[in-house]
């Protein structure tokens, strides 16, 4: 972990300003108990390695979110344009398909900050995804560096295929997801999506 104006890369990726690491938060509320219930909802962890004190309040990190949610709108306009351009059956946002998309798989990609772990389990129906609709998480960090891509367990042994073998294709892009997002290019970004869809559809159909 490298530490850069009370900001803190960890495997190069920049981590918005909302996460301290555990020791220098200790450090700054010596008074305070790090094991106890105040803090249990707040501690991230980043792979398994490293603990932070996460801030969502914090006024950075809400900026970059918001900023996150515009890419992600103007990435899934851009990408159903494409989508409808190839005549490819899938409708990317996540809005409800009007009449005439009723008959095409939903998919929506959503780019966010980097992704840390919490301790305490998330039980809420939110982190159980759609088994309608195929949900990607893109995290990437402050300086444009993608992390990964998440998805969610589905009731149909199809979608969850699907959703598996897109995320292991962007893995694959990796370096371009980065170059895309550092120099805020939705377009080319939408393009691989394109991509991941067409190849990952016409693969599993094809068994």
């Amino acid at each position: 972990m490298i530490a850069e104006m009370n900001r803190y890369f960890v495997d190069n990726i920049l981590l918005p300003e909302a996460y301290v690491p555990l020791e220098v938060w200790s450090e700054q509320y010596p008074n305070l108990d790090p094991q106890g219930p105040e803090l249990a909802n707040r501690i991230r962890v980043f792979r398994d390695q490293v603990l932070f004190v996460f801030d969502d309040q914090n006024p950075r990190y809400q900026m970059v979110l918001e900023e996150c949610k515009a890419f992600s709108k103007t990435l899934n306009e851009i990408l159903n344009g494409m989508l409808r351009d190839e005549y490819v059956p899938v409708y990317a946002g996540a809005k409800r398909p009007n009449a005439s998309q009723r008959a095409m798989q939903p998919m929506n990609f959503l780019v966010r900050p980097p992704y840390l772990a919490s301790r305490v389990p998330d039980k809420s129906s939110r982190m159980s995804g759609s088994n309608v609709r195929d949900d990607f998480m893109l995290h990437f960090g402050e300086n444009g560096v993608f992390q990964c891509t998440r998805t969610w367990d589905s009731r149909s042994e199809h979608r969850m295929k699907v959703r598996r073998l897109i995320a292991e294709y962007l893995h694959l892009y990796q370096s371009d997801l980065t170059l895309f997002r550092t120099q805020n290019k939705p377009d080319e970004m939408a393009d691989l999506l394109l991509g991941a869809i067409q190849t990952i559809l016409d693969e599993v159909e094809g068994q």
